[in-house]
């Protein structure tokens, strides 16, 4: 992922599980176009999972998170896809 000039390098990147069946009309309020997510912006315990990897903010420059435990943990349930969520910092 690469973090566009100007970033804060105070804000740092999370990525977790998704654990709601998401689609393409997802939004910060909706997880599929009609149901909510428990939390705005899937924050809530029911929407998203513990982190897998956190980084520090960059300022135009590349950011790497490593997303081998949740490829593992997909490819375990047989899942054909992954499913993920990238937070930042809340407020900046």
């Amino acid at each position: 992922m690469y973090a566009e000039f100007g970033s804060s390098s105070s804000n740092h990147v999370s990525v977790h599980p998704v654990l709601v069946d998401w689609n393409s009309n997802a939004n910060g309020s909706h997880y599929d176009g009609t149901l909510e997510w428990d939390e705005g912006a899937g924050l809530g315990a029911n929407d998203s999972g513990g982190f897998s990897d956190v980084l520090d903010g960059a300022n135009a420059n590349w950011m790497t998170l490593d997303v081998t435990e949740l490829v593992q943990a997909a490819y375990a349930a047989g899942d054909s896809h992954l499913s993920i969520m990238l937070q930042g910092t809340p407020g900046q």
